[in-house]
């Protein structure tokens, strides 16, 4: 398959699917919408802020950046703000 076989007639790319989380990805599975934060990923409340918002556009995945170890350390605290506070909103 070329890259681009009829420029008026879409054809999905057959693909793998995986889970992430229990959310399918890939292969027969609907198209998901992603976003990536755009905050520093050392202040969680911004972060969690960003990532309910992004959800609440009605995005599957959020994906959040870990630059070094110490963001890459505070992601589990973002998870658990984030799982708190999706519990309290939703």
């Amino acid at each position: 398959m070329s890259y681009c076989n009829n420029l008026f007639n879409y054809q999905r790319a057959q693909t793998v699917q995986v889970a992430i989380g229990n959310q399918p990805l890939g292969g027969s599975s609907p198209i998901r919408v992603q976003s990536m934060t755009t905050t520093n990923t050392l202040d969680t409340e911004a972060t969690v802020e960003q990532c309910i918002r992004i959800f609440d556009a009605g995005a599957d995945y959020v994906r959040i950046t870990a630059q070094g170890i110490q963001e890459a350390e505070n992601l589990k605290n973002i998870r658990k703000r984030f799982n708190s506070a999706a519990t309290i909103c939703h």
